[in-house]
């Protein structure tokens, strides 16, 4: 499940025009994933690229895209550079 979940299935014509999420205003967690490197992973400095690639504002918008993911990103647009905020 995701927030974009509903949103995914009304669009593949699942679910009726009239679905909708619902989400807690404060008090959950929502839909998070975590990225981990094992202590004694052979190649930690590649997979600390991979992980921080995760989190770029490039990803993040391609992650928010329906037609991709459907995840909202995880990042506040407002701590993000002026240039990487209109994305």
């Amino acid at each position: 499940f995701s927030p974009a979940h509903a949103q995914q299935k009304i669009a593949s014509g699942d679910l009726p025009a009239s679905s909708y999420s619902f989400g807690f205003r404060e008090g959950m967690i929502g839909n998070v994933h975590f990225v981990t490197i094992p202590a004694n992973a052979n190649a930690s400095a590649a997979a600390k690229v991979v992980a921080n690639f995760l989190l770029s504002p490039d990803a993040q918008l391609r992650k928010a895209d329906p037609a991709v993911w459907g995840d909202p990103s995880v990042l506040d647009p407002q701590k993000l550079p002026d240039g990487q905020r209109e994305s």
